[in-house]
């Protein structure tokens, strides 16, 4: 492995986030197990996952769940893409990292398996649909050799 430093100080940069998961579970006051909840029924968006050697380890573990996911802000509404898209249920919205500017780092694997999509996304915070974006940090879609 490469050696990274000190990954915790980079010249001319203040860490103001940062999660190395060393705890059983997510920190609430950073995360959020409900990837974009407010489209689904909570418990088909609900997050399951496994902390392990410091690393978060998402999982689907029937074929009925179909996303795994983790996010540090949300509120009703948040990446409209479409006008067909009605909101199934209100939550709280929270703002644990919500930022316009900064340098980001991760250290992940994908997983293994045909079919299975593993990304990291950055979805703005928009006010309108219209304002709608989405950075796609990686997308890895394994897909099945013919």
């Amino acid at each position: 492995m490469t050696d990274v430093g000190d990954p915790l100080h980079k010249e001319g940069w203040i860490l103001v986030f940062q999660d190395e998961f060393d705890e059983p579970t997510l920190d609430p006051a950073k995360f959020s197990p409900y990837g974009l909840s407010h489209w689904k029924n909570k418990e088909e968006v609900k997050a399951v996952y496994e902390i392990r050697d410091s690393c978060i380890v998402l999982q689907l573990p029937n074929d009925k769940q179909r996303v795994s996911a983790i996010v540090t802000g949300m509120r009703d509404g948040l990446h409209r893409y479409g006008d067909d898209l009605g909101i199934d249920h209100h939550d709280r919205a929270f703002m644990n990292l919500v930022t316009k500017y900064g340098y980001f780092e991760v250290r992940a694997k994908v997983a293994k398996g045909s079919g299975l999509n593993s990304a990291w996304w950055m979805i703005g915070f928009e006010n309108q649909k219209e304002q709608n974006a989405e950075i796609d940090i990686f997308e890895m879609v394994k897909i099945r050799n013919c």
